[in-house]
């Protein structure tokens, strides 16, 4: 199976932030088309029991799996990982130090710290060749971190110069307030912070991801050749459709 960092290299790949931990919605998710979830348990109640669960489904459909963890400390990385996850999204970095530190917890010996073991759901319980299992963890798990405070894009140099970091991810809630500004990639308060992020993931041959809710922001993206671009949530989603449906009804009464 191709790995999600090889997949990503060659085309873009969409998908849409899971914020609830219902199995239907991750199906529905999978039928609709996406290309991958983005499981967030860095805002949202997830055991990583569920976690695993949702990304046994997710992946059972075609889909890839990346797991946002609450922060990057070795045993929400770990978690994250030992489930059998695609990539991991890193949040609330500053600086290049936080990058190196997030690489080594994400990757086997020789190149970082990475706890092994063979008896989890990554490593098909142990039904792998070891050797090749740690090579392909260590070559195919896309490392994905956010930019998302203001410490953070006055290095993102330095942290795209990283080697480990595939993608530099821009959050645009957590920027925009950083930086006290509108969260508008186009033509408002973050379209600067978008080409800094943009031109220093292409120096240094990153790639780069962000969230979108538009037509107008996925044209911006692909054109600008953002390869990770999540859609919303599937809360706002349900959400917005609910409100499409009740506005529609009460016009009518």
């Amino acid at each position: 199976m191709i790995g999600m960092k090889t997949l990503i290299q060659e085309k873009p790949l969409f998908g849409t932030f899971v914020k609830t931990t219902s199995p239907e919605i991750v199906e529905m998710i999978g039928l609709a088309g996406f290309d991958f979830i983005l499981v967030d348990t860095e805002h949202s109640p997830f055991t990583y029991g569920q976690v695993k669960s949702l990304a046994a489904i997710a992946q059972g459909m075609g889909m890839k799996v990346v797991v946002r963890p609450p922060d990057f400390t070795r045993s929400s990385l770990q978690y994250s990982l030992d489930l059998g996850s695609d990539g991991i999204q890193a949040p609330q970095l500053y600086d290049e130090t936080d990058a190196a530190t997030i690489v080594s917890l994400c990757k086997y010996q020789p190149i970082g710290s990475r706890g092994i073991t063979f008896s989890h759901r990554a490593s098909q319980y142990g039904f792998c060749d070891q050797k090749a299992y740690v090579d392909a963890a260590n070559h195919d798990v896309l490392i994905n971190v956010h930019i998302e405070t203001k410490e953070a894009l006055e290095r993102v140099d330095r942290i795209a110069a990283t080697d480990g970091v595939d993608l530099l991810f821009l959050g645009p809630a957590d920027l925009s307030y950083s930086l006290g500004c509108d969260s508008d990639i186009i033509n408002g308060g973050l379209s600067e912070a978008f080409f800094t992020i943009k031109n220093a993931a292409q120096r240094h041959g990153k790639m780069m991801g962000t969230l979108i809710n538009s037509e107008e922001k996925l044209k911006f993206c692909l054109e600008n050749d953002v390869r990770f671009i999540v859609w919303d949530t599937d809360l706002n989603m349900l959400k917005n459709q609910l409100l499409q449906v009740v506005k529609m009804i009460k016009s009518n009464l």
